[in-house]
């Protein structure tokens, strides 16, 4: 075999030695100018057909090589590329390439101008159109919500929806509105709010009630909105209570249900959620008071009462081991231990 160009024997692609072949040949193809699209709202770039959060520079690059293509009979196999902002809106990107042509490895350079055109993308274009499929309300037991329980359930419904976001870009929060007694969200999805809903129920023992709302027809069929109503109980973690007549100490709360430390024995019960609902709050954590211990024995502490002033004995669990105080709660003139 030779060469019909330079007429040099040996190994020949397409007639020619890959000298010749490759002689004047542009391997790589790139359009001279490649706009990428930025959105006005959340600074996401839209990058080989998906919106994604990067530096302009990243982005700038990453469309540049995805524009990239080799001629039909190379194959790239690596690349590499090194980007400088011409202005805010303008970065060049140059490319080095390697290429695999039958067998011979090659390398090959490039560059283009990528152009930033600002847009508004979909999700960002429902969010300021306070697009939502679903309401997510939360109320407390009371007239308000009290703050710390507020901001654990508001975090909660954030850290959700977040973590959605990270795999579909249309999961979001339209709005957020504090009204008296709670909190309402205005979600994207109802999947979204129904999943929401579920988790604060199992967290917090919140009873959750679901209703839809007829709001129009698209292309024949109803279309209707949800709002998820999560409802907290009376109780709440850390609350004294009383269960079947006798104090506890409510020690979690959980999907199964919750756990219940007696503060007679100090036995752990189990209970379901059905039965979460018939349960007293006798005290919450602003009733237990700190008693300071006077005397330790094997399996009793005496301590100085914060309320009396009078010296009391008190049962301890098995291997408790006393600070200086002690927390203790007060349930009709009778000082209980909270282990």
């Amino acid at each position: 075999m030779f060469c019909v160009k330079c007429g040099v024997d040996g190994e020949t692609f397409k007639g020619r030695c890959m000298d010749c072949f490759l002689e004047g040949r542009k391997l790589l193809l790139l359009p001279s100018f490649v706009d990428m699209d930025r959105c006005t709202g959340c600074d996401d770039f839209y990058v080989d057909k998906k919106w994604r959060t990067a530096a302009p520079d990243v982005a700038a690059e990453d469309a540049a090589i995805a524009s990239l293509k080799a001629i039909a009979e190379a194959r790239i196999t690596s690349v590499g590329a090194q980007t400088r902002a011409q202005d805010d809106k303008n970065y060049l990107v140059k490319i080095d390439a390697d290429l695999e042509i039958d067998g011979h490895d090659v390398t090959a350079e490039t560059e283009t101008v990528v152009r930033l055109k600002n847009t508004v993308c979909h999700r960002c274009s429902r969010q300021l159109g306070n697009y939502y499929e679903a309401i997510l309300q939360l109320r407390g037991s009371g007239k308000d919500m009290e703050k710390d329980v507020r901001d654990a359930m508001m975090n909660r419904v954030l850290d959700k929806v977040e973590a959605a976001a990270v795999n579909n870009r249309q999961m979001f929060i339209s709005r957020v509105e504090e009204i008296h007694g709670g909190l309402d969200f205005y979600m994207s999805s109802m999947s979204l709010s129904k999943s929401t809903a579920r988790d604060l129920s199992h967290e917090f023992g919140a009873i959750v009630k679901e209703s839809s709302t007829l709001v129009g027809k698209k292309e024949g069929e109803d279309m209707y909105r949800l709002t998820h109503l999560v409802r907290l109980p009376p109780y709440k973690l850390g609350d004294v209570v009383e269960h079947q007549g006798r104090p506890y100490h409510l020690v979690q709360i959980n999907k199964q249900g919750g756990k219940l430390l007696s503060l007679n024995d100090f036995l752990i019960t189990s209970i379901r959620p059905m039965e979460m609902h018939s349960i007293k709050v006798l005290g919450t954590d602003n009733d237990i008071a700190d008693a300071v211990v006077v005397a330790r024995y094997e399996n009793e502490i005496q301590v100085l009462n914060p309320f009396t002033y009078a010296t009391v004995t008190l049962r301890v669990p098995e291997g408790y081991t006393s600070e200086e105080t002690v927390r203790v709660f007060s349930l009709e003139g009778e000082l209980l231990l909270i282990p």
